[in-house]
């Protein structure tokens, strides 16, 4: 029972690891690239479409971070920290 429970923390390590190695840094790095653009931009019009674009990536990135953040509650409501008091 108690290797299964390693086992499956182990899984959603990962799970969460990978998440944000990938589905974090794709937004961040878009959110990073469009920064400086929007600095530079003259017109308006350019100005809207990049912040169009960084309500996007925003969007994503605040998706993703909710997704691993629910993993984890999901898996310390699981296997809560044994209390140290016994």
């Amino acid at each position: 029972m108690y290797l299964q429970t390693v086992e499956e923390q182990n899984k959603t390590f990962r799970e969460i690891s990978w998440m944000q190695s990938h589905l974090v840094r794709a937004p961040l790095a878009r959110i990073m690239g469009l920064l400086p653009m929007l600095s530079e931009a003259a017109q308006e019009k350019e100005k809207a479409e990049i912040i169009d674009y960084l309500k996007v990536s925003a969007g994503e990135l605040d998706a993703v971070i909710h997704q691993i953040t629910e993993k984890s509650a999901a898996i310390i409501a699981k296997y809560p920290a044994p209390d140290e008091s016994e």
